[in-house]
């Protein structure tokens, strides 16, 4: 009965985040863990939950399923100002805490099929775009936009970030798109599981043409990186 009671006067809230393989899920699950111990006395509770991303986590919280999530940037300016993905349906309550870290977008291709190191390999290549309505999904939609490319150009895929590298490794897909704060776990285990891979970069004109879309991103030089060794540039 005093559980009872105890639970009665607890307030349970919960972070949507992303999959397990990337950067929200493990910050959003530390992050719960944090304000569950600071906010005990108030009798605050703070769980992390995975889900598909950026945009079913926008859903989770308008449906009351999540009170607080991680997004990508990109997503939460879409969202508050009803474009794109939420076109004619701006979510004004839509409140921003903090700036987490910078979400690189990593893509990766297997060595095979590296031509010119750049973005513009990936067509007529097998990729993994992200999960279906995921925040990774929409931003690769919109780099690939920038370099000329659309799903009719590559044979998509729909994976995790950790499913993207088994994929990977199994020789069952070429590569695909891992944006996550640096470092991303699911690169550092692509290379140190042996996979022969490459991070492919942007240049200039590509960064250029991806911004005149959706100007939300610039230019991060990754730092030299131990599990990185491979990737001499």
């Amino acid at each position: 009965m005093i559980g009872k009671k105890e639970n009665a006067n607890k307030q349970f809230l919960s972070v949507a985040t992303a999959s397990t393989g990337g950067t929200y899920y493990p910050m959003g699950v530390g992050l719960a863990n944090v304000w569950s111990t600071h906010l005990k006395d108030r009798g605050i509770q703070v769980t992390g939950q995975s889900s598909a991303g950026s945009i079913e986590n926008i859903y989770l919280m308008q449906q009351n399923e999540a009170q607080l999530s991680i997004l990508q940037s990109l997503l939460a300016v879409e969202a508050y100002e009803g474009v794109r993905n939420f076109e004619g349906k701006p979510e004004k309550n839509l409140r921003s805490i903090s700036m987490l870290w910078p979400n690189v977008e990593h893509f990766v291709l297997m060595n095979d099929k590296v031509k010119t190191g750049t973005l513009d390999d990936i067509r007529a290549t097998s990729f993994s775009v992200g999960p279906q309505a995921s925040g990774t999904e929409q931003s690769t939609i919109i780099i690939l936009k920038g370099v000329n490319l659309t799903k009719k150009e590559i044979t998509p895929e729909y994976l995790g970030y950790g499913d993207t590298v088994s994929a990977m490794r199994d020789g069952r897909l070429d590569g695909g798109a891992l944006p996550a704060g640096v470092p991303a776990s699911a690169v550092t285990d692509m290379y140190a599981s042996g996979v022969n891979a490459k991070l492919l970069e942007v240049t200039d004109k590509q960064l250029d043409d991806i911004n005149h879309i959706a100007n939300s991103w610039f230019r991060f030089e990754i730092p030299a990186i131990p599990t990185l060794a491979k990737q001499k540039k």
